[in-house]
Formats: C-alpha cells, structure tokens, sequence
C-alpha cells in the first residue's frame, strides 16, 4: 500500500479544486477515555493529497463552488434526510470537502432519506479521537480503517462485521474489488470494510538522468537486485557542485524495507494470520540481510544520501538530483506540479529470490454502536462502487478499488507516468502485513530498531535479536 498517515496532501499542477467546507468535531460529543488504541503513524492514503483533474477521465470537474458550512447544514439536517451519518477521517478538508461534495451530489439524490455529515480529524491522532468517540457512546456511522490496523480494531470490537450486508448485495461488490486490497478487511471469515481507495508501490525514475547516465529501464521481466544496484552507481555523482544519488531510501516506515525483506525470501512472521513466537521469522538471515543490503546502500555502496545529505533540502528527487525512488501510486498527486524539469515514469521495483511489493490500502468500516449500520453500508459500498471509484479516478487518489475501473483507458491514459500499467501489474506481487492485534505496537519497535541499523549505530542482526522479546511480549 500502502506507511505513514497522510503525508502526500499537496497540490496537483493541474486544476484544482479547492472547497471552503470547515466542518468539526462538534457536532459529534467527546467524553473522556481510561484507554486508547495503538497509535497509527502516518500511512499513505492515497486520497489524502487535493484533487486534480483527470484529462483522460470520462467526467471531469473544472470549477466548483466553495461548500460552505451552510451548504453542509443544508445536506446534513434538510428535511429531506432522515437520516444523517457522520463521516470520520484523517485527511484535510481540502480533501474531505470534496468527499462531502461527492455525496452531496451523487449519493444523496440516489438514497433519499439519507444525508452524509463529513468530518476531519487532521492535525489530530485519530485512534485517540475513534477510541474516545466510542468510550463516549457516540461513534460515527462511517471511519477510515488502515490496513494495518484492521485486526487491531477488529479484536477490540471497533468495527461492524459487515458479511450480511455483502451477502445480499446483488451487484457483486466483494468481487468487483481488487481481491488482494479488499483480504485486508476480510478477517476470521468476516467483512469489516470496503476499500476506499490504494496504491501499490513501484520505483519512479527520472528519465533524462538514465539517458544521460546511459542506463535502460528494466523491461517486462523486470529486474534483479544486482542490475538496480549497478544502475544505481552509474547514476551516483557525488564529486560535481551538485551531487546526484543513483536512489533515495525509504526510511520511517515498514514500506520501506518491508518489501525488500519480502523479495529475499523473508518475513517478519511465517505465518502473517498467526503471529506468534512461533512463527517469528524477523531474526532470521533472510529477513536481517535484506534490512542490512537495504541500509547498506547509504553506508556501504554510497549510492543514496545519508539523513544529514537529506536535511533542509527539499524534494531532491524532484530537483533532479535523485534518479530512483521508492513510493506508491498516490505519489503522482505531488508529484506531477514538483516535476518541472524532466520527466518521469515508473517501473516496477527490483526482486532478489521472488517479486514483491507492499499494499497500502484505506477501507471505510462502520464502527460498533453506530445506529445507522443500514445506510452506513449503503454510503461505504456506493463509494467502493462504480461511482466512487470514478470520483477517486477523477481526483487521482491512487488506484480505484473497482477493477474495471481501474483497468480502463481513462485511468491507464492519465498520465504522466506513461506507464501506469506498472501500478496495475505490481498488485499480482503484494504481500500481506502481520494481520495479529499487536501489530501496530510491534510495528513501532521494529521501526525503531531498523532506524538505527541505517543510521549506521547497529548491525541489522544485532538491532532485530535486541528488539525480539520486546516485540514477542506485546502478544
């Protein structure tokens, strides 16, 4: 997918559509909690950057009316809606006021009686605000849910088992949706959300460096560890006023180095449904060479900056001083208006023993308690539908979740990248993050010991084998 909460909410080159929709928590009561859930670190949701205007889409919307706080009270409590449902999530509400928009005008007139109230949790720790909700006894009707953190909810009994609703859905829903991004929600038998949207990863390249530096993309086949490292050190120029990095590193986030411990035939647990000591698998030698190979290209091959080359610097890769990065399908959204100078494309990342990438998915889940779960389900499968994956289309927040949509010209011609096939090609290789409840916390230690190993303080055997106790205790 897939992971830090939101970090690409930037502003595409082309039209942009802004709203002044400013819509809070008060409308909904928050009381005190003993307790709160792991602590969700930022993710790549692929709708969390503003909208841009797809030149391919079949509708594209140029101009829209600012949505004022009157527009939403309109929606929200008309006579007309019975029933108003209260929509929780992370991103701004440059994003979300479209999002309120989008039910507004098509939701709304299709389900009569029913209204969506949207609400943005930004600039706040949004397990903290759902857990509070809840211990409150007001949840909202509608939540964002995390890949990673859906086993987490689901064991705390968070989140609505939504299975009877799927059941009796004539369109075929579940099977519309990309199987991989939907198996995250899909736990003990049971369905707990419908994917909004998702990115897969891929390596974005800088198609006048390789030229220049006389180093050809991979092709279908794809490539190996050997052949990214060695073109990784043609495009390296350290010794010029402005130096250049054959690639930069992922750091902060499982997504990282997540991928490449999988493409060597590692893992962090053996069995990602049961993760128990037992099936440990992180201090292993394919797990621990991947994450040392991984570090080692600042430490050892000098072909990525170091974090003191990073610091105060910018966006290097959109400086054209970076020739390879490691990023999902949403990127493109902050990518595109940065990217002046050259161009770029995308291409799939290297493999060592297998193929493998990462997911980052964001499905929309009803909470426990809600009393609305009806028209909850209704509103998440209209956006998981054909409708929504064309509004997340249009917007260009990573990949539709409807297949058919996904696969259509007017996603694959919505360029640049000019090889969007990539996002779609890579998803076949995504593996599955540890789905156990105490994920999120093993998560932040593991994290934490992988920093220091590419901060050159420890050794990736070393680092794991000190850590391992620490994670195995929070089951």
């Amino acid at each position: 997918m897939f992971r830090s909460l939101p970090t690409q909410r930037r502003i595409s080159r082309r039209i942009l559509v802004t709203t002044g929709l400013q819509v809070t928590l008060a409308g909904l009561a928050l009381s005190a909690c003993g307790g709160s859930l792991p602590t969700a670190s930022a993710t790549g949701s692929a709708s969390s950057a503003a909208v841009t205007t797809s030149s391919a889409a079949t509708t594209v919307a140029t101009t829209a009316a600012p949505v004022s706080t009157s527009a939403v009270a309109a929606t929200t409590t008309g006579s007309a809606a019975a029933t108003t449902l209260q929509y929780i999530g992370w991103d701004a509400m440059t994003t979300l006021g479209l999002v309120q928009r989008f039910y507004q005008d098509e939701f709304t007139p299709t389900h009569p009686g029913i209204a969506v109230n949207v609400i943005s949790t930004s600039g706040g720790n949004f397990n903290d605000k759902i857990t509070t909700l809840m211990a409150g006894g007001t949840p909202p009707d509608i939540m964002y849910v995390q890949d990673y953190m859906a086993s987490s909810w689901v064991s705390k009994n968070v989140l609505t088992d939504l299975s009877s609703f799927a059941s009796a859905d004539k369109s075929g829903i579940v099977q519309q949706n990309w199987p991989t991004a939907i198996g995250f929600f899909q736990i003990g038998g049971k369905l707990y959300g419908l994917p909004k949207d998702f990115s897969s990863m891929v390596i974005y390249y800088n198609k006048d460096l390789f030229a220049a530096g006389g180093v050809n993309a991979p092709g279908a086949t794809g490539w190996t560890w050997d052949e990214f490292l060695a073109a990784s050190h043609k495009l390296t120029k350290q010794s010029t006023s402005q130096p250049q990095w054959g690639f930069m590193l992922r750091t902060g986030s499982d997504s990282g180095f997540g991928p490449w411990i999988w493409q060597n035939g590692g893992d962090f647990y053996s069995d990602p449904h049961n993760p128990t000591a037992a099936t440990f698998t992180l201090d292993q030698a394919p797990a621990v060479d991947a994450i040392q190979w991984y570090a080692d290209l600042v430490l050892k091959e000098h072909v990525a900056p170091t974090a003191d080359q990073l610091k105060n610097q910018g966006d290097l890769f959109a400086k054209g001083q970076i020739a390879m990065q490691q990023n999902w399908t949403s990127a493109i959204v902050s990518m595109r208006p940065a990217i002046k100078s050259f161009t770029f494309d995308a291409i799939p990342m290297p493999k060592e023993k297998n193929a493998a990438i990462p997911l980052t998915v964001v499905a929309l889940g009803v909470p426990t308690g809600s009393k609305h779960v009806d028209g909850a389900w209704q509103a998440i499968a209209f956006y998981n539908g054909p409708s929504g994956s064309q509004f997340t289309l249009r917007n260009g927040w990573g990949i539709p979740p409807n297949q058919a949509i996904a696969k259509s010209q007017a996603f694959l011609q919505d360029v640049p990248p000019a090889n969007k096939q990539v996002f779609l090609d890579q998803i076949q290789y995504a593996r599955l993050w540890p789905q156990g409840a105490a994920w999120p916390d093993q998560r932040a230690i593991i994290l934490k010991a992988v920093s220091n190993v590419q901060a050159g303080q420890q050794k990736a055997g070393d680092a794991i084998a000190a850590v391992k106790q620490q994670v195995l205790a929070t089951q």
